[in-house]
């Protein structure tokens, strides 16, 4: 399993990040930002480990932090614009609304980001929005998206150089972790609304 998510239970060989790690240190600022309102979007669990990882990192983080996050605030739906869109539309429609949405992708958050837009809704003022996987599109939303950023080109040579070594015999580690780094932009902002 060479790729972006590292194998925890250490049943593969993997180069990768840990999910849950990544998601919680978004979380963390998050709430740092005064933010204790908090719902979560993210892709359907059925076959999709990442989903449940990045899922239970946030929860974990925020549980830790004193945070819970009501059932109909965690969304499951398409890693897809529509399903940040979605995931706007069904917070915003309720009585009681989150002061922040952690996105699981960017790609959602950005759906999120523009939904928000078309009801007028002031990000981050009226509510922070963040996404995961730092895309190249992440940079030029309006307002730029804070995002978790994964060490893609170096997942790639890592795994490379771990393929080589596993068919040439080397020894070699099983499980190599990379560190992500969480960039603050502009859709993330101190807690302002009640």
């Amino acid at each position: 399993m060479l790729g972006v998510s590292l194998d925890e239970n250490g049943h593969h060989h993997s180069v990768g990040i840990s999910n849950r790690e990544a998601i919680g240190e978004m979380a963390d600022l998050v709430v740092n930002m005064e933010h204790t309102r908090i719902a979560l979007c993210g892709g359907v669990h059925e076959f999709n480990e990442r989903a449940r990882e990045r899922e239970a990192g946030a929860l974990e983080a925020l549980s830790k932090r004193g945070i819970s996050v009501p059932e109909e605030w965690r969304l499951r739906l398409d890693i897809s614009l529509e399903g940040g869109r979605e995931a706007f539309r069904r917070l915003w429609a309720a009585e009681s609304r989150p002061t922040a949405l952690i996105c699981t992708t960017d790609t959602q958050a950005i759906g999120a980001l523009d939904e928000a837009r078309k009801y007028n809704v002031q990000v981050p003022r009226d509510l922070s929005i963040t996404g995961f996987d730092d895309i190249e599109y992440s940079a030029i939303c309006n307002p730029p998206l804070t995002t978790v950023s994964l060490p893609i080109t170096d997942i790639g040579i890592r795994s490379a150089h771990h393929i080589l070594d596993l068919i040439t015999g080397r020894p070699t580690i099983k499980s190599e972790k990379l560190v992500t780094n969480v960039v603050l932009r502009g859709s993330l902002g101190v807690r302002t609304s009640t």
